[in-house]
């Protein structure tokens, strides 16, 4: 097969993976869907989180992808709000630049590590903990159950650091 076609076919696939993501963070009605693989409803939280705005749509579009356990634990979303507004979290909003890191994924579980550009320049490493929902409304589709900073300890070894939610 000539490499050209193949080249142009893969990005074909990815632009239209890319422009489906794209779709659905602009779509403020987007929500959790069996459809949507658990690394796209990482890349929707982290895109909506640098699209936010003054009503904090994209604040409420990340509560909506947060698991019902998530959420109990952080809602309402006016807390969950807060949250997002104090360290560490807050670099994620309006950031710069995203980099999706290395994932672990399993049957039902994925850990995916992204790197965010603050507007500030400084670069924070954060961990997404998601899983597929078994039950309930949401039953077959990936939510976030919780996102930790990872910091590296004196011999370098990743350090994940739950921050309490007030």
């Amino acid at each position: 097969m000539n490499p050209g076609l193949v080249l142009a076919l893969v990005l074909a696939v990815c632009l239209e993976a890319t422009e489906a993501v794209a779709a659905a963070v602009l779509e403020p009605q987007a929500a959790p869907s069996p459809s949507l693989s658990p690394k796209e409803v990482v890349r929707i939280q982290v895109e909506a989180l640098r699209k936010n705005d003054a009503t904090d749509a994209g604040i409420a579009l990340v509560f909506r992808f947060a698991s019902p356990q998530n959420r109990r634990t952080t809602g309402p979303i006016s807390r969950f709000a807060q949250m997002i507004r104090t360290s560490p979290y807050d670099a994620m909003l309006n950031h710069r630049e995203a980099t999706l890191g290395p994932t672990i994924l399993g049957e039902s579980r994925m850990r995916q590590e992204v790197t965010i550009t603050a507007k500030d320049g400084s670069n924070t490493r954060f961990v997404w903990l998601v899983s597929r929902q078994e039950d309930g409304p949401d039953a077959g589709c990936w939510m976030t159950d919780a996102v930790f900073t990872v910091d590296s300890d004196p011999e370098g070894t990743p350090v994940w650091t739950l921050h309490p939610v007030t």
